[in-house]
């Protein structure tokens, strides 16, 4: 994980910054990947993402409001994100 990811994993949860997650429809062995997969679309500007300055917006526009920039993952960042 880069520093910058670390600083943006830090800053939205300070923040209070949340992703939509969908309380159903997860599939799979082990029933975390997709909730994971919606925590990371918020990460990347994509989705959907709450923070009480904003309420519910589209991700993009919460991180503007925070000055974040949406980071850009590569597959094995994606990996690490997904399965921790």
């Amino acid at each position: 994980m880069t520093s910058y990811m670390m600083t943006v994993y830090t800053f939205l949860s300070v923040a209070n910054c949340l992703p939509w997650i969908p309380e159903k429809g997860t599939v799979g062995a082990s029933g975390d990947l997709a909730p994971l997969s919606h925590m990371a679309l918020g990460l990347m500007g994509e989705g959907k993402m709450w923070s009480p300055q904003t309420g519910w917006q589209d991700a993009k526009h919460v991180l503007d409001v925070h000055k974040l920039k949406p980071i850009k993952l590569g597959p094995k960042e994606v990996s690490t994100v997904k399965l921790g």
